[in-house]
């Protein structure tokens, strides 16, 4: 059974600087620092999430495919960390009330994006922090379809095959997978009573 979870999520300003680039504020310009506290006062530095997620058992076949009642994942990265999990965690999380579908200051969107980036990071960090304290259960960084040697096609199949997006008003673009809203993210974390070794990046869709 898939579980329905919301955050109300509030950036510091490093957060926002990192998904832009900066390594801090002495980077980025007066203009750029203006519009971000800018954006920030818009949305009251409040971005709300909805996130959706299964927590699966899963076993190896021939140690190069990791199987479940859903579907599988081919993924040698994957599978090479799951010889210490023992669970699955299936993820979906969305950031709404947020896109513009109309923006022509090309710094205001650019800005927008990366807060949004950040406001969706964030959000998977709280929602895997949650899950371990729930479980008791080490989590690994998130996997997203695309990322290292996981086909972006079969995983985002084998993802939303495993949790429906339209739960969380998500909805999803035939044959391309693109999903929207812009800032929605799919991807799985592996679990186990040991640290997950690894540095797994997530991919936005």
């Amino acid at each position: 059974m898939a579980s329905v979870i919301d955050f109300t999520i509030s950036l510091d300003i490093s957060d926002i600087l990192r998904s832009l680039g900066y390594t801090n504020a002495e980077k980025s310009s007066h203009e750029t620092m203006h519009k971000i506290e800018e954006i920030e006062n818009e949305f009251s530095n409040i971005f709300q999430c909805r996130s959706i997620y299964r927590i699966v058992d899963f076993s190896l076949k021939n140690n190069i495919e990791l199987l479940t009642k859903t579907g599988c994942i081919e993924s040698p990265r994957i599978i090479s960390l799951s010889q210490k999990a023992t669970r699955l965690l299936i993820g979906l999380v969305t950031l709404y009330n947020f896109d513009k579908t109309e923006c022509d200051d090309l710094l205001y969107g650019y800005i927008l994006h990366g807060i949004g980036t950040a406001a969706i990071g964030k959000a998977v960090d709280l929602l895997l922090n949650r899950v371990e304290l729930e479980t008791g259960l080490h989590t690994s960084l998130p996997f997203s379809p695309g990322y290292c040697d996981w086909d972006m096609t079969s995983g985002q199949e084998f993802i939303l095959d495993s949790v429906d997006p339209s739960v969380i008003n998500v909805n999803v673009v035939p044959q391309s997978f693109i999903m929207l809203p812009v800032h929605t993210i799919s991807f799985v974390s592996l679990m186990g009573t040991e640290e997950m070794d690894g540095t797994p990046v997530i991919f936005v869709i």
